[in-house]
């Protein structure tokens, strides 16, 4: 079809013109017919492209539904993590009593979180299983340290530092709490627990006059069976 087209023209061209040599109307005949082939030619060309592109709009069109879907089974999952995380239970190494050379403990589930130690102090009495709770607070809130106390210990300070860097030490900045005598009490601190450089310590003395601190802060592990053995 485009060759009868061009052809048509051609006639009319050399007519109006007045070309009658047979070697032009030739070379006239020749580029009409290349002009063709490469007008087919790009039309073929050009279905490729556009079939292709239609290819790219139906991978983007399922690429966007799988990512409706991902971003729905994340929200999903970060909801399970959530409920639980909430309905975790830690597990705590609860010291019950201590002798001469011995210990008596169990392993028991909490509904809180602690990061707790246990501080063996003076005139243990056997196994004791009922605990008075004591409540202090902290430089901050939201994260709970527990001290639990066998026996008694004495002057229990809780301490807020600071790092010095030109001793290249923690610093006592002032005391937040101060308990003359604690016996079989749990302490319970309501406090921030850092990762990085801690902000407070908790200060005792046994009866002799000894003294022992623990610095407050995350282990990054949730280990809740710390044992300090001040008798």
């Amino acid at each position: 079809m485009h060759i009868q087209k061009f052809l048509f023209l051609l006639l009319v061209i050399l007519v109006l013109t007045g070309c009658n040599s047979n070697q032009e109307i030739n070379e006239l005949k020749t580029q009409i017919i290349s002009l063709d082939k490469k007008i087919e030619q790009d039309k073929l060309e050009y279905d490729e492209v556009n079939s292709e592109l239609l290819k790219i709009k139906s991978e983007k069109s399922k690429l966007e539904k799988d990512l409706e879907i991902t971003e729905t089974e994340i929200t999903r999952l970060e909801s399970k993590i959530t409920e639980n995380e909430e309905s975790y239970s830690q597990l705590e190494l609860e010291v019950l009593g201590a002798g001469d050379n011995s210990l008596w403990y169990i392993i028991k589930e909490v509904d809180n979180y602690y990061q707790t130690i246990t501080i063996i102090g003076y005139d243990v009495d056997g196994i004791n299983e009922d605990f008075s709770e004591i409540t202090i607070n902290g430089n901050g809130q939201g994260e709970l340290f527990k001290a639990k106390v066998l026996g008694s210990i004495f002057d229990f300070e809780l301490v807020e530092v600071e790092w010095n860097s030109s001793k290249n030490e923690l610093q006592e900045v002032r005391v937040l709490k101060k308990l003359d005598e604690v016996r079989n009490q749990d302490i319970i601190i309501n406090t921030t627990l850092p990762e990085g450089i801690p902000g407070e310590k908790i200060k005792w003395r046994d009866m002799e006059g000894n003294e022992y601190e623990y610095v407050l802060g995350y282990d990054g592990y949730g280990f809740n069976g710390t044992i300090i053995w001040n008798k």
